[in-house]
């Protein structure tokens, strides 16, 4: 009887030290300094969206947004000032963006906000109302206060286009972003049709 006990624990007991030894779940795909998801998450999740919007047909839609001057801003009030910065600007986007849309720290002062069956024209509502937010924020910290500028790259996969992949799809985002940081910052910029882009200020 005692053997049999001991062969039927076993199994349990291997499954709770493995489980003792795996991290949280919120350790493995959440950044610990925004509490959004992380860069790697971010990528299985546009290899999942992208793929799913290209088998049924449905947009799918990218945003990536980058604060304006945020080294020169690390640099004048040190790290922890930027911490500050990076924490309450993760806020407000988790609060701005619909259920639906998954954000993410994409690299540094850099976001990543995934917009599932969202095409071109409701992104840029989107972008218009999270670049909104951020602007809007006034942070104060114990040695000053910081007003926010960000800029946005917008991207969009329609089914009416060809396929396209990940990576180009992230290039397209990613070059709106510099775009608009490149001609003064405080901007959308839009990837369109894969070939063509052009800007948009803050006073849409």
């Amino acid at each position: 009887m005692k053997l049999k006990q001991s062969k039927e624990k076993a199994p349990n007991f291997a499954q709770e030290l493995k489980n003792a030894n795996e991290p949280p779940i919120d350790m493995v795909f959440k950044d610990g300094l925004t509490n959004l998801y992380n860069h790697r998450y971010f990528q299985d999740l546009m290899d999942r969206e992208l793929n799913r919007a290209i088998r049924y047909k449905k947009p799918l839609s990218l945003m990536l947004l980058g604060l304006d001057h945020f080294e020169k801003t690390n640099d004048k009030h040190g790290q922890p000032v930027g911490d500050i910065l990076l924490e309450e600007v993760s806020k407000a986007i988790k609060n701005t963006i619909r259920d639906c849309d998954v954000a993410a720290r994409y690299d540094g002062e850099k976001f990543a906000i995934v917009l599932p069956e969202t095409d071109l024209k409701g992104a840029v509502i989107g972008a218009q109302r999270l670049k909104m937010a951020v602007d809007q924020l006034e942070i104060d910290t114990d040695c000053c206060r910081i007003d926010v500028t960000a800029s946005v790259g917008v991207t969009c996969y329609h089914p009416t286009i060809d396929q396209i992949e990940k990576s180009e799809f992230l290039s397209e985002a990613d070059n709106a972003l510099h775009h608009s940081k490149n001609n003064g910052g405080n901007m959308i910029c839009i990837h369109k049709n894969g070939y063509k882009s052009y800007q948009l200020t803050n006073k849409i």
